[in-house]
């Protein structure tokens, strides 16, 4: 990719008010996770003069031989404490320090954005594990908007998707001809606080439910359609709750102990090793009483705390959630970024959305509450863990009570 030197991106609000904070960080980004470094940055880790870092970097890289692309050529070991051995005492970049910014690798570089390319146009996105974006994307009671910025590229972006032109698919039989559609749809009703979050998730699911018959029928050229209808339909609000019957809002509460199992299983755990989200495991395990063989959970602990805790916390401040699965939305290029169904792609986000539930009602029973701190940690130590474990949210079939 040559050079630009002014590029119009779309993005999120929030990180026009980004900025990192470097020591200050309560999660530094060099610990817990690979360092990739692509081919260009590994060759010049390797041939470096520079007198402070020469050894430092030589000891430090490896090749990576599996790797069929220049992206992941290469990756900087991480000492025994999960640390990058680039850490000075003060949790500080020493690349950075000695030699700048432009010395540093991509993935060092970009983090936490994710840039894309759809229909040639850059979209940029932010990653909640990074602390500081958790707090700019959650804690925003306002619907999250998006702007159009012009800005100059100091060096040419990595694009994590790419989709060059949405309108050469086939309109009646690909869903990807339909990509805007169906996500500026998935964004306008998660946003549509005239019902519940978990209002919205299903309405969502009975959405995307209708689509595949659709595909197979070759009959996606009425998609657009059907979308106003429904649209039309939930705007008619009485009626659509009533579909809810007596539930409310506890219909949806995940529970299951083979999720449980899953979720928590030694094998799973062994492969994370961020202090903050084995932290929460922890608690979670402690406030549920979950013993570590069996991971038996009585089910009127969990449905207690879930009352006494989450609801109450949640019900001033469901905007937390909501921003959450809308930022995972426009970063991960929903519906079809990850996946390659439109049901595949709705039970990922399905499974997601649950998943942080079960950990938020488990947390709470810890600490007997839930406040902005406690819910930032296990949202954004969750995130970090699984964003370089693409198959996690594939594990589980959650089940909800």
């Amino acid at each position: 990719m040559s050079e630009i030197k002014n590029q119009k991106i779309l993005m999120p609000e929030y990180l026009l008010n980004f900025s990192c904070i470097g020591s200050e960080c309560e999660d530094t980004c060099c610990r817990g996770w690979t360092v990739v470094l692509d081919k260009k940055t590994y060759k010049k880790y390797k041939n470096n003069e520079h007198t402070k870092l020469k050894g430092l970097l030589v000891n430090s890289i490896v090749r990576n031989r599996k790797s069929i692309t220049d992206h992941y050529y290469g990756a900087i070991k991480l000492d025994e404490q999960g640390n990058c051995p680039m850490l000075d005492e003060n949790i500080l970049c020493k690349i950075h320090a000695e030699a700048g910014e432009d010395y540093l690798s991509n993935t060092c570089y970009f983090y936490p954005k994710n840039i894309k390319k759809i229909n040639n146009v850059l979209e940029m996105s932010a990653s909640v594990s990074c602390p500081v974006i958790t707090r700019l994307v959650l804690l925003s009671p306002e619907p999250m908007g998006f702007v159009e910025i012009e800005e100059q590229i100091k060096r040419p972006y990595v694009l994590t998707y790419v989709v060059e032109n949405t309108n050469s698919f086939d309109e009646s039989k690909d869903p990807m001809y339909y990509f805007q559609d169906l996500r500026i749809f998935m964004i306008t009703l998660l946003q549509d606080r005239r019902y519940s979050l978990d209002e919205r998730i299903l309405l969502l699911g009975l959405v995307f439910k209708k689509i595949p018959s659709l595909q197979k029928n070759n009959e996606l050229n009425k998609l657009i359609g059907m979308l106003n209808e429904y649209q039309n339909q939930f705007d008619e609000v009485e009626n659509i709750k009533s579909m809810f019957g007596n539930h409310g809002d506890d219909y949806n509460i995940p529970f299951s102990e083979k999720f449980i199992k899953q979720l928590f299983s030694i094998e799973v755990l062994l492969n994370f090793s961020n202090k903050r989200y084995l932290e929460c495991v922890d608690e979670i395990r402690q406030g549920l009483e979950l013993d570590k063989k069996d991971m038996l959970l009585t089910k009127t602990i969990y449905l207690e705390c879930y009352k006494k805790y989450y609801k109450p916390y949640f019900k001033e401040k469901e905007y937390i959630l909501e921003n959450y699965m809308v930022n995972e939305i426009f970063k991960e290029a929903f519906p079809f970024a990850k996946m390659c169904s439109i049901d595949d792609s709705y039970m990922m986000l399905l499974n997601l959305y649950n998943v942080i539930k079960f950990h938020l009602i488990g947390i709470s029973s810890f600490y007997k509450l839930l406040n902005d701190d406690i819910v930032l940690k296990v949202i954004q130590s969750f995130s970090k863990v699984i964003l370089h474990h693409n198959d996690y949210l594939t594990l589980f079939q959650v089940e909800t009570y």
